[in-house]
């Protein structure tokens, strides 16, 4: 198990209908329940409020509206698989700029219904370069992070 990570929650109250076969169903609302796991790339002291700022800035566009009417949802289904890999994109690359890895997503819309991206192979395929003032501390995590997990490559 990695030590060092971060959790953080974040809900979002949002409606969807998905595409079944073509056809439209029926809009409906969910609490939208957002859990990332994160490690930092320095030990240290964490700003969690100014991480907790960049994700809520990154999902509001969401809140309180109709998924299906906000881009990308007016092209891609709103399934929850799709969500997920949707918030992934928003705050993915925000987070790594700012010494951030986000190591998984978990989107849920009900209590009982969750899907998650484990994101840690992202960081040894992308070659989008981060910022070279964080440059050195995604290094070190990412070091870090195969030290306790021998499959991942950094």
């Amino acid at each position: 198990m990695l030590s060092g990570q971060y959790r953080f929650r974040f809900y979002i109250n949002a409606s969807h209908g998905i595409y079944i076969d073509g056809k439209l169903g029926e809009l409906h609302p969910h609490t939208w329940e957002i859990i990332l796991t994160m490690m930092k790339g320095q030990e240290g002291f964490a700003p969690f409020h100014e991480i907790e700022k960049l994700c809520e800035s990154s999902f509001a566009r969401y809140q309180d509206g109709i998924l299906n009417e906000i881009p990308p949802f007016t092209t891609v289904n709103p399934t929850l698989e799709n969500i997920t890999a949707v918030l992934r994109d928003d705050v993915r690359d925000s987070l790594r700029a700012q010494g951030w890895l986000l190591l998984t997503i978990e989107v849920s819309e009900t209590p009982s219904r969750s899907f998650i991206i484990h994101t840690t192979s992202d960081y040894t395929e992308r070659s989008q370069p981060v910022s070279a003032g964080n440059e050195e501390e995604i290094q070190r995590a990412l070091d870090r992070l195969s030290r306790k997990n021998p499959h991942i490559q950094s």
